[in-house]
């Protein structure tokens, strides 16, 4: 089992900027709810404003990967799970096979968890390790889930190249590199 086809640190980028770790911590929230006159609506409390938009890190992905891509920030309400699931999508246009995340804050007792099955019932799990403010390539393929065991909101900047599999975009950050965003 390698931790690297779940996620990869990408600890040759920069931590992100101030700006926009203030921008997500004070972001206003889209709270989820199930079913609005028959259309379904977010699944996870999200904010989908950010300048992050207009950075040099996102022009560059947006032109060398030739791809649509988005910013949202996610916050996950404290004593709270946002149960296993994998970011399959049935949209052909604007598929999320990957995200580059970012933790803005720090929680004690959160954590990011993918699962191995072993047998019918039982799972190894791999726990991402997020370093604050450090962009975590990430899988979204994989089955995973996050649970927020604290009294505090979690949130996370999360950088969606469209189209992109996990594997395409770590060979291109593999060999990125930026000064800053």
């Amino acid at each position: 089992m390698l931790n690297d086809d779940y996620f990869y640190q990408l600890s040759h980028l920069p931590l992100l900027d101030q700006e926009y770790i203030n921008e997500g911590l004070a972001a206003e929230y889209q709270l989820p709810a199930a079913e609005i006159n028959g259309v379904l609506t977010p699944r996870v409390t999200k904010a989908i404003t950010s300048s992050f938009n207009d950075s040099k890190f996102i022009q560059d992905l947006r032109q060398k990967l030739n791809t649509h891509v988005e910013v949202v920030y996610f916050r996950n309400n404290p004593r709270t799970l946002y149960d296993w699931h994998s970011d399959i999508s049935v949209n052909i246009k604007k598929s999320r096979y990957c995200a580059i995340n970012f933790l803005l804050n720090i929680v004690h007792n959160s954590l990011t968890l993918f699962r191995e099955p072993t047998t019918r019932l039982n799972y190894n799990i791999i726990e991402c390790p997020y370093i604050l403010y450090s962009p975590m390539l990430f899988n979204t393929q994989h089955k995973h889930c996050v649970i927020n065991n604290s009294n505090q909101n979690r949130y996370i900047m999360s950088v969606t190249p469209f189209n992109i599999s996990y594997h395409e975009a770590l060979d291109f950050f593999k060999t990125y590199t930026i000064d800053s965003y």
